[in-house]
């Protein structure tokens, strides 16, 4: 079964805007170094760097010193 849409060539543009509506943030996640089995590959140790993107209502420990930016996902 297709899901209909009264207008399809708008759909894109449609699903975009319903984006736009939601809260959402970003996850970027940056591998500094490792350590693999040789054996079988499988990681044995990892270090990595965290960025969180995150709405302006979300509230996040002052521990992290958390700093405005714009999400890249809506930055056009």
């Amino acid at each position: 079964m297709a899901l209909q849409r009264p207008h399809p060539d708008k759909a894109d543009d449609e699903y975009i805007g319903a984006l736009k509506t939601l809260a959402v943030g970003q996850l970027k996640v940056t591998v500094l170094a490792y350590d693999a089995d040789p054996v079988n590959g499988s990681i044995r140790r990892i270090k990595f760097q965290a960025e969180f993107t995150t709405p302006g209502s979300f509230e996040l420990d002052l521990a992290l010193k958390p700093k405005p930016a714009v999400c890249p996902i809506f930055s056009d």
